[in-house]
């Protein structure tokens, strides 16, 4: 972290309002994701989760994005920028 000039900031536990993208994103997770169902087992809640984030990284296109997934931003920023894909 500290070679890419990354700062680590601690939240303090209940106190989501330091960190409102993580909390947002949990809360877009749970809305559109996990409270459509009633989940049985544990396995089960899993596989939906595992079926969200994969829905949220390949298909999902959000505004702040340009209307590309995940993905497909960090394509084009690696094809702009000189990086490489996953």
């Amino acid at each position: 972290m500290k070679n890419l000039g990354i700062t680590i900031e601690y939240i303090w536990t209940h106190t989501s309002q330091q960190n409102g993208h993580i909390e947002s994103f949990h809360g877009k997770i749970k809305m559109d994701y996990m409270w459509l169902h009633e989940f049985e087992r544990f396995q089960d809640a899993e596989s939906v989760l595992a079926a969200a984030f994969e829905d949220y990284n390949k298909i999902r296109p959000p505004s702040s994005l340009s209307y590309m997934s995940p993905d497909q931003f960090l394509s084009q920023w690696n094809r702009e920028n000189g990086g490489t894909d996953k």
